[in-house]
């Protein structure tokens, strides 16, 4: 019997199917930053949202309803509208900053009154493929149903770059849908997709580590079994990631293999992350196919070179903080003057209307007064809520957190706790 932990092949071995339900689906979302995830999700719920914190953190919750209708399509019943749930956008699953664990514990299931998904769907940013990639080699790990959704391909297509979905979905074992969510381009196929994956099993890793690696995956895997989340994942997950095991058995025997480990290799511990870079880079050598020659960089690339450096980013960053605040406190002072006045002269009337007592004074000094002192503040927040919404629409604010994540990774915290 061979001691290789050997990963499902992708091209020969289908996915595992159940018999389908017409229970309403939980369908997660996952992308990275500024992949076209939230767009995706205003197109699929619209005004059917809301948003609240998960339990114990300030991670923002949103949810929605979609209502999974493919024209044309014979199901019957018709599927009831599905929940979905727009995790945190992040790069990994390492589980290095809340968000990121957040985003974990959803898919496995771990936060109370919120069942794991049915169906992950991953957003994958079409001009970036290799580095969102990543996170999707991560979500074929937890071997639960995935749907790819690849964004930005009308952007792509202006860069001359073709990527080839229907072999990227035969190299990730996935069904991989191409989606222009502002102008509802291939919604119905999505739906399509996720109803038909909806109770599949999915492919698993589509990589594989060295023999010593391997060997101590499957020692780990036989031992942590009886997990739902899965033998293999969950043995990548103990041996490689930050934390150890709370069970003390458990990380005994991890940190046993790390040690056997350590001994074949010192840099055992980016095995992983450069096998699934490796499998990444084969993949899009088969996909995308760049039509020009010409590698001259974009207009965003070149702005990232200047926002992102070293030394100018900063500066940058300082230069925007600096002019967003001092914009709303300037362009704030006429209404806030304009409110502040129009309360005073409203309770100066009432004041003259009304005899002197107790009743006069709570009106004037306690309702008048402490609405008007409470929004009086309003147009600062609004401005401040705008100019946020303009820097996230534009994509700053994760190069603004990649910025400063070095900085607050000082004190425990992840780059995004700055912005």
């Amino acid at each position: 019997m061979s001691t290789i932990l050997e990963s499902p092949s992708l091209a020969q071995e289908p996915l595992r199917t159940t018999e389908p339900t017409n229970k309403a689906l939980t369908i997660a979302l996952a992308g990275n930053p500024n992949a076209g995830k939230t767009t995706l999700f205003n197109t699929l719920t619209g005004l059917r949202q809301k948003v609240a914190n998960y339990p114990g953190v300030t991670v923002e919750r949103k949810e929605g309803t979609w209502a999974l209708v493919v024209p044309g399509a014979a199901t019957t019943p018709p599927p009831q509208p599905a929940r979905v749930i727009d995790l945190p956008g992040l790069y990994s699953l390492d589980a290095a900053s809340v968000d990121e664990r957040i985003a974990r514990d959803v898919l496995m299931g771990r936060i109370p009154g919120l069942d794991a998904p049915d169906v992950i769907v991953a957003v994958v940013d079409a001009t970036n493929l290799e580095r969102n990639l990543y996170l999707t080699t991560q979500l074929l790990e937890y071997g639960r149903p995935l749907v790819v959704a690849l964004t930005m391909v009308d952007l792509a297509q202006r860069r001359d770059i073709e990527i080839d979905a229907e072999q990227l979905a035969r190299s990730l074992g996935v069904p991989v849908i191409t989606v222009v969510a502002a102008q509802r381009r291939g919604i119905e196929a999505l739906a399509a997709a996720v109803i038909k994956t909806a109770g599949n099993t999915g492919p698993g890793a589509g990589w594989s580590l060295s023999e010593t690696a391997e060997s101590a995956l499957l020692s780990l895997a036989e031992e942590g079994a009886e997990e739902a989340s899965g033998a293999r994942h969950t043995a990548v997950r103990d041996l490689y990631g930050e934390e150890l095991p709370a069970n003390t058995e458990r990380r005994g025997a991890v940190e046993r293999a790390r040690l056997r480990l350590s001994e074949a290799d010192q840099k055992w511990w980016q095995e992983p992350l450069l096998a699934r870079y490796e499998w990444i880079e084969r993949i899009a050598a088969q996909c995308v196919h760049r039509k020009g020659e010409d590698k001259s960089s974009t207009a965003t690339e070149r702005i990232d070179h200047i926002v992102t450096h070293k030394i100018y980013g900063p500066i940058v960053l300082i230069a925007i903080m600096l002019l967003v605040f001092q914009t709303i406190f300037s362009w704030a002072a006429l209404p806030m003057d304009l409110i502040d006045k129009g309360f005073g002269t409203l309770g100066d009337v009432v004041r003259a209307l009304m005899p002197a007592g107790l009743l006069t004074d709570l009106l004037v000094g306690g309702i008048i007064a402490g609405v008007g002192g409470v929004l009086v503040f309003l147009p600062q927040i609004l401005l401040l809520f705008f100019f946020i919404t303009i820097l996230e629409d534009t994509g700053y604010m994760a190069r603004a957190a990649f910025l400063m994540d070095r900085l607050m990774r000082g004190v425990g915290l992840h780059g995004k706790a700055f912005m």
